[in-house]
C-alpha cells in the first residue's frame, strides 16, 4: 500500500530528533519514532540527492555535526559523526558534495564550516 501522507522529522533541543507521520485524510499527526542523538540538535537538514540522509548539528561548545539514515519506516540511524568546525551549529546546509555548518557562537559571528565527509 503506497504511503499517503508526509514524514516530518523534529529537532526538539532536547537529547532526540522525533520522526511524525501527517495523514492528511484523517487528519491525523502520529509520533512513529524517535532517536538519541546527543545535546540540543536545533536544525535538521536532508541531503539533495539521497532522501533517506539527514543532518543534524549538536549545539554545544564541542559543534557536532551528526549524519543519520531513516528507512521506509522513518527509524532513525546514526551513520557518523565529525566536529561542526566550531561552536553550536545552528543552520546547516548539505549539497551534493559539502555541508555547510553555521557556527553561532564563534566568532566571527556565523563562520561556515566546510564538511565534505558525508557528502
Amino acid at each position: 500500500m503506497a504511503l499517503t501522507g508526509y514524514r516530518i522529522l523534529v529537532a526538539s533541543n532536547t537529547d532526540r530528533i522525533t520522526s511524525l507521520f501527517f495523514d492528511p485524510y484523517g487528519p491525523t499527526l502520529n509520533v512513529t519514532s524517535e532517536i538519541i542523538v546527543g545535546p540540543h540538535p536545533t536544525w535538521i537538514t536532508g541531503h539533495p540527492t539521497n532522501p533517506s540522509l539527514a543532518f543534524t548539528g549538536l549545539e554545544q561548545q564541542d559543534g557536532v555535526v551528526v549524519a543519520l539514515t531513516f528507512d521506509d519506516t522513518a527509524k532513525g540511524t546514526i551513520v557518523g559523526q565529525i566536529p561542526s568546525g566550531g561552536a553550536s551549529p545552528a543552520s546547516l546546509l548539505a549539497t551534493t558534495d559539502a555541508l555547510f555548518v553555521g557556527n553561532v557562537r564563534t566568532t566571527p559571528p556565523i563562520p561556515l564550516a566546510r564538511v565534505t565527509r558525508f557528502c
